[in-house]
């Protein structure tokens, strides 16, 4: 595996706490680090990113000792500045959504949203967790415009981020739903009809949700 790949650009960077393979990768980043220093590019040291899955695996700690999944996430941003921390909190408050980079994105709405304009802010922000995104936190990170995902171990299971660029995994997953799409146009008007009108207050007049 790279040391990075690019999924739907979003950069993720693959790092592992074991000492042997920290050794290994250690050797490739500073060879990806001297080619990009070529081009200008900054490119923060690998300690670094190391020091920033140490401060998740802190939450993760917590979650662990909290009763339910000992995963954590922190959200930096390009100054090396932890914006948010996140932990898995599935079972202590009884929210299947609850999961740990979820959390650090929720917390870091501040810095992701322009709420007077209504708009998602552009960011260079890096999330670091401890376990590989699942698919609804994979979606949750490109939604939220976040560009670079640093994990310390795959998920072989359920982690999402590389497996759902490579084409459609967890088809199996959607065996057990039932679905019922617009079964009332007038219903499905009413909501093109409401989401129109927020688009325009917010400065989008070509918007998609015309009545049908």
């Amino acid at each position: 595996m790279g040391l990075f790949s690019k999924v739907d650009g979003l950069n993720v960077l693959h790092l592992f706490p074991q000492d042997r393979i920290v050794s290994q990768m250690r050797e490739r980043y500073l060879r990806v680090l001297q080619c990009n220093k070529n081009k200008g590019r900054i490119i923060v040291m690998i300690k670094d990113h190391l020091k920033f899955l140490e401060l998740a695996f802190e939450e993760a700690t917590l979650a662990e000792s909290e009763g339910t999944y000992p995963i954590g996430a922190v959200i930096v941003d390009n100054e090396g500045k932890v914006v948010s921390r996140g932990r898995n909190r599935v079972f202590t408050q009884e929210d299947c959504t609850a999961h740990a980079e979820v959390d650090a994105i929720r917390k870091a709405g501040h810095i992701l949203l322009d709420t007077t304009n209504k708009r998602f802010k552009k960011n260079d922000l890096t999330l670091y967790t401890t376990c590989e995104p699942c698919p609804m936190c994979t979606c949750t990170i490109l939604l939220s415009g976040i560009k670079q995902v640093v994990w310390a171990a795959d998920d072989d299971e359920y982690g999402a981020i590389r497996r759902m660029k490579e084409g459609p995994h967890f088809i199996n997953q959607f065996n057990t739903i039932n679905y019922i799409a617009s079964p009332s146009l007038d219903l499905e008007n009413k909501q093109r009809k409401m989401l129109k009108e927020w688009n325009i207050r917010r400065g989008i007049v070509n918007t998609e949700w015309e009545a049908k």
